[in-house]
């Protein structure tokens, strides 16, 4: 330092290159932290990508299989498998380690008995990097890998409306007939709501036929204002529910809207 007070031209130089060193650790440090703490890609890699279980009948529960891939360098536990309901199940243990740099197979089935038509689900795995030190808030947080999981669900017991619109006005005819079954019974029948009314045809209640036909209707014309109509309703608000003989389809509930009468 000379007498003014000021640093030496080639001290200067060296202190900023200093800092411009610690800066670029710090950048390239936070990348790297960044990476390996990434939520939105994820590290972990399912194959296939996706469960796609095709055209199935009701049954207990279709299998499948998948493997997790670990391409990185570091280990990662597992913390959570969530899965969409009772109907999913997984081999996939909680506090498992899938060791850097390798692959590990599962197996899972999904029970389709009460499914109808095409059904769209997901399997998700929560995860986390073992015993990986660094001084970040968020070290520990939670990666996700998500597996989904498509379905064609023929059904036991066919209905000429999945969904049903009644209205003020409108009463609707209801046909089931067989689907993968050759006959079948109606044992019972349940409504969500005291307005909505039905009436059998053709077929009588506990006897096994080919078709069983019902008549829907609302109570009243005045119910409709009490309740609201049309899209802003909940799917599965109303419903009607048969109580049927098939084992794999012991019950079928078919959502209810109701409609608007134009003036």
């Amino acid at each position: 330092m000379n007498k003014l007070g000021t640093i030496k031209p080639e001290k200067a130089d060296i202190a900023l290159l200093c800092v411009s060193i610690f800066c670029g650790l710090i950048i390239i440090g936070t990348a790297i932290t960044s990476k390996l703490l990434s939520t939105q890609h994820g590290l972990l890699i399912c194959e296939p990508r996706g469960i796609a279980l095709g055209t199935v009948q009701q049954a207990e529960a279709i299998p499948f299989e998948f493997t997790i891939h670990n391409k990185e360098k570091v280990p990662f536990k597992i913390t959570e498998v969530i899965k969409p309901c009772s109907c999913a199940s997984i081999d996939v243990p909680v506090d498992l380690v899938i060791g850097s740099m390798s692959s590990q197979r599962f197996s899972g089935a999904l029970r389709t008995t009460d499914r109808r038509g095409h059904y769209d689900t997901s399997v998700m795995i929560n995860y986390e990097v073992q015993n990986f030190q660094v001084s970040h808030s968020k070290a520990k947080a939670k990666m996700l890998l998500k597996l989904p999981i498509s379905v064609e669900v023929l059904p036991s017991i066919k209905a000429s409306q999945e969904v049903i619109e009644i209205s003020r006005a409108r009463e609707v005819l209801l046909t089931l007939s067989p689907g993968t079954s050759n006959d079948f019974a109606i044992n019972n029948i349940e409504v969500s709501d005291h307005f909505i009314k039905y009436e059998p045809l053709i077929s009588k209640l506990g006897i096994r036929d080919t078709h069983f036909q019902v008549r829907l209707r609302l109570d009243k014309p005045t119910d409709t204002d009490a309740f609201g109509s049309g899209s802003g309703q909940e799917l599965g608000r109303y419903w009607i529910e048969f109580k049927t003989s098939e084992e794999m389809e012991p019950s079928i509930r078919l959502p209810i809207t109701i409609g608007t009468d134009s003036s």
